[in-house]
């Protein structure tokens, strides 16, 4: 029985062994075997547009911080002490000129306007009749300008009294926003104690301080544009109407104001502007769309178009321009800047010009 047992095992082994050998032998065959030919993929042209480099004339300019004031900044006063009885405005009102802002206690005063009246009358009706007896000789020239004296002096002083009591009314000597009220109804004040700071708002007065070597690029009636951070989508332009003939403060600069409409009120007295002053031109520089430029890990790139192909250039920004960008290096005249496209792009794929536009 060990015999035929010994056998089947030896049989077994040589099987295994045969299958192996030929595995071995097929992966041999297969691996000698040239792989089959693979054509290379055409990269399809990237549709770009393109405007070429040419050196222009821009407006040379610098930022400056400036401040914007209400073009009118009044603290109006009482004229009469007395204690107010109605105040029908508050802060926050628009308010038109002559509108009444408050009233005094007047009572007084239109007793002393009777009083002044009937005095006036008085002494005019005297003064008459004196007139026609000097007319005739029978009173003498210092007793007739005594009466003319007295009249004079009641007209004089029924004015007084009208005057007074004017003052005990305040109106609005503006149109304008009533920024701030001291006093309420019912307290006393006194002769010429401020009650309400009224701001006029339709126009702003801009000011900004503009170094010393930068004063004589500046006239009368220069446009000065301006950004605000509360709306920095908007750009607001003042007009220069002064411009001061003495240095300011130990920087050594010079005042400048400009106005600037505001008929929807939207600039507030405060705010700080971010303001571009023009100081002459800057002649053959580059300038180009802001949207050309693409930041690349703290650098910034941009795509022309050579011999078929994009080419990858780094650039150095001068300033910004709103919507352009003044390149200090990087780019050349005749250049041809990829301007629509160039995001999808590398360095080296291949383009087709689908439009060239102009500068």
């Amino acid at each position: 029985m060990t015999e035929p047992k010994t056998k089947s095992r030896l049989f077994l082994r040589i099987f295994l062994l045969l299958i192996a050998m030929g595995i071995v032998a097929l992966v041999a065959r297969k691996a000698l075997q040239k792989p089959p030919e693979v054509k290379p993929v055409e990269e399809k042209p990237v549709p770009v547009t393109i405007q070429r480099i040419q050196p222009d004339s821009l407006a040379n300019r610098i930022n400056l911080p400036g401040k914007l004031q209400a073009v009118e900044d009044l603290m109006i006063p009482i004229e009469k002490a007395g204690t107010l009885v109605d105040v029908p405005v508050d802060r926050g009102a628009s308010v038109t000129q002559g509108q009444l802002l408050c009233r005094m206690d007047a009572r007084i005063w239109k007793d002393a306007l009777k009083q002044a009246e009937i005095n006036d009358r008085e002494a005019s009706k005297e003064w008459k009749r004196w007139e026609e007896i000097h007319k005739s000789g029978a009173i003498s020239v210092s007793d007739y300008d005594l009466y003319k004296t007295r009249a004079e002096a009641a007209e004089i002083a029924l004015n007084n009294a009208r005057i007074n009591l004017e003052k005990c009314t305040v109106s609005s000597p503006v149109d304008g926003y009533i920024n701030n009220r001291f006093i309420d109804r019912g307290e006393y004040v006194n002769e010429g104690q401020q009650i309400f700071q009224i701001l006029r708002l339709d126009r702003m007065k801009l000011q900004v301080e503009v170094p010393e070597r930068h004063i004589t690029s500046l006239r009368i009636a220069q446009p000065l544009p301006f950004q605000v951070a509360a709306l920095p989508d908007l750009t607001f332009t003042g007009s220069v109407n002064f411009i001061a003939a003495q240095t300011t403060g130990a920087g050594n600069s010079f005042t400048v104001e400009a106005v600037v409409d505001n008929p929807n009120a939207l600039l507030k007295a405060g705010m700080i502007a971010d303001v571009q002053v023009s100081i002459g031109q800057l002649e053959e520089v580059i300038s180009i769309p802001l949207a050309a430029i693409i930041p690349d890990k703290g650098e910034y790139v941009v795509y022309i178009h050579r011999n078929g192909a994009a080419e990858r250039r780094i650039v150095r920004i001068a300033e910004i321009r709103g919507t352009r960008v003044v390149i200090q290096f990087g780019l050349e005249e005749g250049d041809e800047l990829i301007v629509e496209g160039h995001r999808a792009l590398a360095d080296g794929m291949p383009v087709e010009i689908l439009q060239q536009m102009e500068n």
